[in-house]
């Protein structure tokens, strides 16, 4: 507190204290108070600052002592007798009694007046209460009457008849009540005590006592309050009491009324009530979960010093008093600290060994009260009513809980398995969903995050750079093995308590292996002059000797043991091949056999494999060669980490036909119903003898109807089993002039009767449902799939039709098929549409999900992706065609019924998904390239970087549930688009974009078990609606 000479500010600030709404009172009452003494206090600073500056002294600034506020008003209780007889003693004498001031609800609840005046005992000076008739007393006796009293006061009192002492108990009276009592006052006037004759005795009374006579009877009065500790006051009667009645303000009779100056007297006192001690208390918590909150299963922690500080103006200052928390973990500043009502903080000294958590504020008398500022502080604790108690101020504690583990790399270039630690691998730990710790490796493998608080972890490996993802190894939590693996080096599922660790949670990765071997022409040529069986001639033992010739420009495939190709390379100068940073796992190796040669024997290197041979005896007869059939591959390849495997070696055979001159030449397969893995070869003679399998072909034949967009098995490690796999063919039509008018470099004019196709179909069967709009759009086929997209470039989806193949798309938007729409052929029968912008020019384009087409493989192994910013896959541009002999298809187009039918090469071939998958399109990062995605049992895995292959960088969402069909589009206008399902009429959209399922997310009812859900900015506003299609009952 301030005091400033010169000026000052005295305000006094009353607030009647009201339990039971003491909270909302202070806030609507000192508030603006605060507000004014906070401008007042502004105001004369600014005046002493501006008297100092003109080197005028207005003020000086003295530091005073901090006061604490009176919170009950001053108690003022009065008293007046009055002698009612004149000479005689008819009638009772008269005494009043009145009190003002005090706290709120305060009762006067006893008076004693005492009458004894001089001596201990009856002595002469004293005043008897004669109340009753025939005892000690002069002339007639009074009892005890209430002439006067509130309604709701109760009056008791304690006079015996001839004593010295009055005492009356209240009960209901109350500030400003007015208490008139009756009875006979009789004087001592001479007494003896050796006198024991009841007529002598009373012949020394004065049966009038006048005020002067009543002068010096003690009054002493009792109250008490809520809050406030009892109160006692106490007073002597005076004849002359007129000043301090007036002072007093009391509704008692005056000194000199009716002029009786001489029949009064007056007691007056005054008190000043104490407030009772305010309390609080609280606990520590042992918060196991580090949830904030007091569970069942938290405990308690002892011996944990609570510091108490109270509010002075604006600062808070140390009480100087401590609690310490017992057994139970509870502390309490009790009655017996002596604290006064005001503005408390809580402070906790931090236990050692745990960590903080947070702070809970409590209540006082039921009404929450306090701020938590920190995990150690709750402030702004309000006892300021009398006797106020705060419970329940809780700090919530934990113990630290650590991860720990190892990234191993397995080394088996010892010829035994080995881990050795990896250093510098980047690990990533969660704690409920939000990274908490990045760290690396130590030198020999280690990490280690300590000191973290308990709650749900996940811990994320990288795998780092050079090494391949292997196997994961669960760890344990205080010694119980715990969690899961949910993905490639991710570990979830840890749920850490208090002061547990987990540990042994070890990455395992492998390191790079390597696979060479050479192709070589065994010995010399073969000159064939007879004959004989060629198995029988060329039984060389594929051994790579002095006399063995190299074979440079030989193609090796790599497969892995999906049957999905790899790499490819082709051997060098010396014949030499290598696949280098080979993952760990199953391989196979195919050669294309070279021109001139035949196939001999393949030796099988140090990582072990199986050499697949199919023979088929060709018998020939006057050097005339029917053929062999065989394999050029070698399955079964075991590559361990960091294992480099050597001696994988094709040989081949020159055989020269001695009539011709010329090599044995190898023509290629025909292509076979059973899709076997052989090879066929051919003479250049005449064949006069029919060929001899072994064994039979009976389900095969030699038909060649191979088509470039057939689908294709691919055999796994030669033993008959058949893998399907699925592929994207992706087409970039732009309205119908893809990539520009004058682009055709890669454009085949064909012949097409496309009267015909644009006339072969009924498209008038389809029945669309756009928001509350049905019947507006008839375009439609039977057995037909729709799709929408904004094929023109305006901004609003158009509607399409697929079919086996053929695309009728929409393209003016007027709802119906005519002569001015597109029409494409791109897929075949079983494949999926899909419609995305795949060249980011604003127009959608088309695309099919199925069976991958025949040379897809080697399609797939030169695609680089779609032209996202996000794809950085082999760093070549993604957006320009490819080559005719790169590309596995082609798709026709027409722009309009009298437009020219143009074939172009497919732009992209992408490998992502498999057979059960629903694939889905979308922008999924609003860059304005459309990049796929699949769908299956409500779990989506989307090509956020468009590379078309799914990796790491890929994102797995969970949204909806098996038997739902997915649906994409943009819902909320921020230019991503988002997910949802369709759900047998039941849409649920993911509107919020976060790509989980919440309740804010919108869900809608529209169409049946059996519409097709279809999505479309069809109003052109930015956000795209929902619609349903069916076919025609009619059709």
């Amino acid at each position: 507190m301030t005091r400033v000479y010169g000026c000052g500010v005295s305000i006094l600030i009353r607030h009647p204290y009201d339990r039971r709404n003491w909270k909302s009172k202070v806030d609507q009452r000192i508030k603006p108070i605060r507000r004014l003494l906070e401008t007042v206090s502004a105001v004369v600073r600014d005046v002493a600052h501006r008297g100092s500056r003109q080197k005028r002294k207005i003020g000086v600034f003295e530091e005073m002592e901090p006061r604490t506020m009176l919170a009950a008003d001053l108690l003022s209780v009065g008293a007046v007798y009055i002698e009612q007889d004149l000479g005689s003693d008819a009638l009772g004498d008269t005494i009043e009694f009145s009190f003002t001031g005090g706290a709120e609800q305060t009762e006067l609840r006893q008076i004693i007046l005492s009458t004894d005046r001089v001596i201990p005992g009856l002595s002469a000076g004293d005043v008897v209460f004669d109340v009753a008739p025939g005892g000690l007393g002069a002339d007639g006796s009074s009892a005890f009457a209430v002439l006067q009293k509130p309604a709701i006061t109760t009056v008791f009192s304690h006079v015996l008849d001839g004593s010295t002492q009055m005492t009356i108990d209240l009960s209901g009276f109350y500030t400003g009540d007015k208490l008139v009592v009756s009875l006979d006052v009789d004087e001592v006037e001479f007494f003896s005590p050796y006198e024991s004759e009841l007529d002598r005795i009373n012949s020394g009374l004065d049966p009038i006592t006048s005020g002067v006579e009543f002068q010096g009877v003690s009054l002493s009065a009792s109250f008490t309050a809520p809050g406030f500790y009892d109160q006692s006051v106490s007073a002597q009667f005076w004849n002359k009491y007129d000043a301090e009645l007036s002072s007093s303000g009391l509704p008692l009779t005056p000194d000199y009324a009716s002029g009786l100056r001489d029949r009064t007297a007056g007691a007056f006192a005054t008190g000043q009530q104490s407030p009772l001690p305010v309390v609080i208390g609280g606990s520590v918590v042992l918060d196991r979960d580090a949830n904030g909150r007091e569970d069942v299963t938290d405990g308690r922690i002892s011996d944990v010093t609570l510091e108490l500080f109270r509010r002075s103006v604006d600062t808070y200052v140390d009480t100087g008093l401590r609690a310490v928390t017992d057994a139970n973990g509870k502390f309490e500043f009790p009655a017996s600290d002596s604290l006064t009502p005001g503005i408390y903080q809580l402070r906790q000294v931090q236990p050692h060994g745990y960590v903080s958590v947070g702070a809970a504020i409590g209540s006082v008398d039921g009404l929450a009260s306090g701020l938590a500022i920190s995990s150690d502080v709750i402030t702004e604790i309000d006892l300021s009513a009398p006797s106020a108690s705060g419970r329940d101020f809780l700090f919530f504690e934990t113990q630290p809980v650590s991860v720990s583990g190892q990234v191993l790399a397995e080394d088996y270039s010892s010829g035994e398995s080995a881990l050795v630690g990896v250093s510098g691998a980047e690990v990533d730990v969660l704690r409920n969903g939000q990274v908490i710790a990045r760290t690396t490796t130590s030198i020999i493998g280690e990490y280690s995050v300590d000191g973290v608080l308990p709650g749900d972890f996940q811990i994320i490996q990288r795998t780092p750079e050079n090494l391949f993802d292997g196997p994961e190894i669960v760890g344990t939590v205080n010694g119980t093995p715990s969690g899961i693996i949910i993905d490639n080096d991710h570990f979830s599922g840890l749920e850490l308590s208090a002061g547990q660790s987990a540990r042994d949670f070890n990455f395992i990765e492998l390191m790079p292996a390597s696979l060479s071997g050479l192709v070589y022409q065994d010995g010399d040529a073969i000159i064939v002059d007879q004959d004989v069986f060629l198995d029988d001639v060329v039984c060389r033992d594929g051994q790579f000797t002095d006399d063995d010739t190299a074979i440079a420009g030989v193609t090796l495939m790599l497969w892995n043991e999906a049957g999905q190709l790899v790499t490819a390379t082709e051997s060098g100068h010396d014949g030499s091949f290598t696949f280098e940073n080979l993952k760990p796992g199953d391989y196979s190796i195919t050669e294309l056999q070279p021109d001139g040669w035949l196939d001999g024997r393949e030796r099988v290197g140090t990582a072990g494999g199986a050499i697949d041979h199919i023979q088929f005896k060709i018998a020939m007869t006057e050097s005339e060669v029917r053929g062999i059939v065989d394999s050029d591959r070698i399955d079964g390849i075991s590559l361990n980490s960091n294992v480099d495997a050597t001696g994988y070696h094709f040989s081949e055979l020159l055989v020269i036909d001695q009539e011709t001159k010329e090599p044995i030449r190898w023509v290629g397969p025909p292509e076979f119903d059973n899709n076997l893995p052989i090879t066929v070869y051919e003479a250049t003679v005449p064949v006069v003898e029919r060929l001899e399998f072994s064994p039979p072909l009976a389900q095969s034949t030699l038909q060649n109807h191979q088509r470039d967009t057939r689908p294709v098995a691919i055999p796994q490690n030669g033993s008959g089993n058949q893998i399907a796999a699925y592929t994207w063919h992706l087409s970039i039509v732009d309205g119908g002039f893809p990539r520009g008018v004058a682009n055709i470099g890669n454009v085949m004019p064909i012949a097409v009767n496309t009267n015909t196709v644009w006339d072969e179909y009924d498209l008038t069967v389809g029945e669309w449902t756009i928001g509350d709009a049905k019947g507006a759009i008839d375009l439609g086929i039977e057995a037909g799939i729709p799709v929408t997209g904004d094929f023109n470039g305006d901004g609003i989806s158009e509607v399409a039709v697929y079919r086996n193949g053929h695309w009728f798309v929409d393209l003016n938007g007027n709802g119906r098929w005519d002569e001015e729409d597109l029409w494409a052929e791109l897929g075949a029968e079983g494949d999926l549409p899909v419609v995305g912008d795949w060249d980011g020019d604003g127009k959608d384009d088309i695309g099919v999900y199925g069976l991958q087409w025949q040379s897809d493989l080697l399609a797939n192994a030169e695609e680089p992706g779609l032209p996202d910013p996000q794809n950085l896959y082999r760093g070549v541009l993604k957006n320009v065609p490819p080559r005719v002999g790169q590309s596995s298809g082609t798709r026709a187009l027409q722009q309009s019924r009298g437009g020219e039918v143009r074939e172009d090469v497919v732009d992209h071939v992408l490998r992502y998904g498999h057979g059960p998958d629903a694939p889905v399109v979308g922008d999924w990062n609003g860059d304005g390239i459309s990049t796929v995605g699949v769908f299956r049992n409500g779990v989506w895995k989307l090509d956020t970087d468009g590379d078309g292959r799914i990796s790491e960088a890929d994102e797995l969402v969970e949204f909806g549930k098996p038997g739902d069909v997915p649906v994409t589009g943009d819902f909320n206008g921020d230019g991503i688009d988002d997910i949802g399902v369709y759900r047998q009429g039941t849409w649920i959209l993911d509107s919020d974009g976060d790509r989980h399922e919440t309740a804010v997310d919108e869900v809608f009812h529209q169409g049946g078990p059996n519409d097709i859900p279809v999505t479309g900015d069809f109003d052109g506003d930015g956000i795209d609606e929902i619609a349903t299609y069916r076919v025609k009952k009619s059709a």
